[in-house]
Formats: C-alpha cells, structure tokens, sequence
C-alpha cells in the first residue's frame, strides 16, 4: 500500500503510524495483567476483525494470558454498578 499510496505522503504516514501506535492484543492481555484489571476490553482495533475468522487471527494468544476479556463491537454495553466488583456487558439494539 505505501508504494501504491507514494504520492500521497499524508497516507503514507498514517501507514506508518499505525504500525507503531497501536498496542497488539498480546500487549494489551499483559498490561492489564500487571495492571490486576478485572476484565479487559477490546475496542477501537486496527484493523477491525472483519468475521470470526479473522477475529480468531486477531486475537489469538491472548486466552493464553488471560481469560476476563472481551471483543467489544458496536453496542456493547458495560456497567460498573457503585460499591460492587460486578461487571454487566450488555448489547444495544
């Protein structure tokens, strides 16, 4: 992409960019265990899991390092009620 996208050295940088400040889901899994996170939720991914295929592609390793996580998509939903440790992930319609 970055030769087809040459002239446009605005594009090109994005490209670069994308590659150095995104955290890989492997990343993610260990911050958050060194961190003593409940659950770890997966948003804003680059690029987006297209199908279950490709979500498996994305995040595979990561059951290996945690197993509270989740893949969040539109409408996903998550409460932290006051005074509780409970954590309630609910979809929107």
């Amino acid at each position: 992409m970055r030769k087809a996208l040459a002239n446009n050295k605005g594009l090109v940088t994005i490209l670069n960019d994308i590659e150095t400040y995104h955290t890989t889901p492997i990343e993610a899994a260990k911050v958050a265990n060194l961190a003593n996170v409940d659950h770890l939720f997966f948003y804003h991914l680059t690029p987006a899991p297209r199908n279950n295929l490709t979500e498996r592609m994305f995040f595979r390793g990561v059951n290996d390092i945690r197993k509270e996580w989740s893949s969040t998509k539109d409408g996903t939903m998550v409460v932290l009620p006051l005074d509780s440790d409970e954590i309630i992930i609910t979809e929107i319609n």
